[in-house]
């Protein structure tokens, strides 16, 4: 493959994360704007997560398969293969069962930053930097700098046996096979989107038990945020087995 095409094909993959290119292309009919319409409140999405949490710690002494957990406690799993769109690269797809309207299907993970917090290095090339409505940045990069950082911060803030947050899904192992979520693709005019951005707080009061299927952990521990910032991906319509997750990079619910 030339060098050429392979510059091509990652700004292809990289170009629907830069914000000028999207500011000059707002008027294209697969960019759809910020929206501040929620498809469920943060206490649906949080009960949810501590419904299927609960489970998955319930059963890691069990040795029961965590996608097996994640289709019964929801319905349905998802696993990362070839996207069906050309040139995506990799993308997630339901496996197995329906996700319903309204229904948490994947978290997007990795090193929650201020506006203020350096960021520039791990930013370098990286198609994996979400934006946030008020300017927090989500790395859900799982390699390279953004690896170390997020492993490092994870290693920081431990508590004797109980962990900080999920560190699995940055080893491919997955505790919580939901932490996929940086790799939902774009949709285009012939793949419409089937899944939205929904950012929302874990709070203090969130089960200290349960941090460790949390994909999100606070670049800043001096800040004392009292919260941990995390970006769910909800369906917008029923999504049945085969079917690949697509989201409009441009789109995310307040």
């Amino acid at each position: 493959m030339s060098r050429i095409k392979q510059i091509i094909q990652r700004w292809n993959a990289y170009k629907y994360r830069f914000l000028p290119w999207l500011a000059l292309n707002l008027n294209r009919g697969d960019i759809i704007s910020i929206t501040e319409n929620k498809l469920t409140t943060d206490e649906n999405i949080l009960e949810q997560l501590q419904v299927l949490f609960s489970a998955l710690e319930k059963n890691q002494g069990a040795g029961l398969n965590p996608n097996h957990v994640v289709e019964n406690i929801c319905g349905f799993q998802i696993a990362q293969q070839s996207s069906s769109i050309k040139e995506a690269g990799t993308g997630v797809f339901v496996s197995k069962g329906t996700v319903s309207k309204g229904q948490v299907v994947a978290l997007y993970p990795g090193t929650v930053y201020l506006p203020a917090d350096s960021k520039f290095f791990q930013s370098l090339g990286n198609q994996f930097m979400f934006k946030c409505s008020d300017n927090l940045y989500i790395d859900g990069k799982d390699s390279g700098i953004s690896k170390s950082v997020f492993t490092s911060c994870s290693n920081r803030d431990r508590i004797g046996f109980l962990e900080a947050c999920d560190i699995s899904w940055i080893k491919g192992n997955f505790a919580c096979p939901l932490n996929v979520g940086q790799y939902v693709n774009n949709h285009n005019k012939s793949n419409p989107a089937n899944v939205q951005y929904q950012e929302f707080d874990f709070a203090q009061d969130f089960p200290r038990n349960l941090y460790r299927f949390i994909p999100n952990i606070n670049f800043d521990c001096t800040a004392q945020l009292n919260f941990v910032r995390s970006v769910a991906l909800i369906a917008t319509r029923d999504i049945h087995s085969g079917e690949e997750l697509l989201s409009s990079y441009f789109t995310i619910s307040r």
